[in-house]
């Protein structure tokens, strides 16, 4: 087990690099404030450096969005929007195969939800909307910003930021 000493240097490093758009960093900074991790608990604030870097192109940010969502770690619980995420996490996870079982396991999850409440097709709609108005396919072959996103989020969800 690391010291707090070894957290506290990590996460001012992190933050530091996360603020000049690296996505990795922008994930790791997420991550250090959802477990604590050498910074106080934030489940805010991590689903924030979550949301940077899934959008990004980050496959695993993609897929701890997907779970904030469909919790409501730090932000309102969206079914809808968790499957968006999690739906295209599946096409940009590249690490482990453990992690790929994971997120498809959620995935399924979230779709079997989603099938019970009828919502399915709506979700499935707004997830072909995305992606025409970022005229790219789903998969996303190296690390970039999604300039409509904001937006896009905005009229189709009526997102509103932490407090």
């Amino acid at each position: 087990m690391r010291n707090l000493t070894y957290y506290k240097i990590a996460i001012q490093n992190y933050y530091l690099i996360a603020q000049q758009d690296n996505a990795y960093a922008q994930y790791k900074t997420g991550i250090q404030y959802l477990r604590g991790e050498g910074i106080k608990k934030d489940r805010c604030e991590s689903t924030y450096w979550f949301d940077k870097s899934a959008r990004a192109g980050n496959g695993t940010a993609q897929f701890q969005l997907a779970r904030s969502y469909y919790y409501g770690y730090g932000i309102e619980q969206d079914i809808e929007l968790a499957y968006l995420w999690a739906r295209t996490a599946i096409e940009n996870v590249q690490n482990t195969t453990n992690e790929i079982d994971r997120l498809k396991s959620f995935y399924m999850d979230v779709q079997n939800e989603l099938k019970n409440d009828s919502k399915l097709d709506s979700a499935d709609k707004k997830y072909r909307f995305w992606q025409y108005k970022n005229q790219q396919p789903v998969k996303i072959t190296k690390l970039r910003k999604i300039p409509v996103f904001d937006q896009f989020l905005s009229e189709m969800f009526n997102t509103q930021p932490c407090n």
